[in-house]
């Protein structure tokens, strides 16, 4: 004996709803629970310093007297300043589109011995990082050519570029060395190792 719907066939219709309501309802709900914990991503930026030894940033022949500056056209960041203290930033958000710029400037009791800027076009859910450093080369990226314009080339996994900006000779630490901005660029698809 089959049992019969005593609200008819209406109530089967409605029943069958339900489930694909809330599965539409929890979409958007699931959405920003992920872009909170990080799951679905948006572009970001982290500045940070490399371990090399005159990267301290509390010596003043190190980086004590780093200012970065990060700008961005349009809608998103717009400008933030860090200064040593404030290194390394947290991944902050930036545009998935159009233009960067971050500026360098170092002091040495109170005047300026390197300043440079570089920039690039920002990409959808890209993880970037620019890393400073003083040093003779930067010693992640693998460039082709220490002394060559900017931006350099570099060959290693997900380095992106490399600006190099001269410090004056007598704030140097020795004759090669340099303020180096490395900029890497992670998409969280792409591979480039083992895949």
């Amino acid at each position: 004996m089959q049992r019969r719907n005593p609200a008819g066939p209406r109530r089967r219709v409605h029943q069958r709803r339900i489930p694909v309501i809330c599965l539409l309802l929890s979409i958007p709900a699931v959405e920003a629970c992920g872009s909170l914990l990080g799951v679905f991503r948006d572009a970001s930026l982290a500045v940070t310093v490399g371990t090399g030894r005159s990267n301290g940033l509390d010596d003043p022949n190190g980086l004590a007297n780093l200012e970065v500056e990060v700008e961005t056209g349009g809608r998103g960041v717009g400008q933030r300043v860090f200064t040593a203290e404030d290194l390394p930033s947290a991944p902050f958000e930036v545009p998935e589109s159009g233009g960067i710029e971050i500026g360098l400037r170092l002091r040495l009791e109170g005047r300026v011995v390197s300043e440079g800027r570089a920039r690039w076009d920002l990409e959808p859910d890209v993880e970037w990082e620019a890393e400073i450093e003083r040093a003779p080369f930067p010693l992640n990226a693998l460039v082709d050519n220490v002394t060559g314009p900017n931006p350099i080339r570099c060959a290693w996994f997900w380095c992106y570029e490399v600006w190099r900006f001269e410090i004056d000779a007598d704030a140097r630490n020795y004759e090669d060395e340099a303020l180096w901005l490395t900029i890497w660029r992670v998409h969280p698809d792409e591979c480039a190792d083992v895949c």
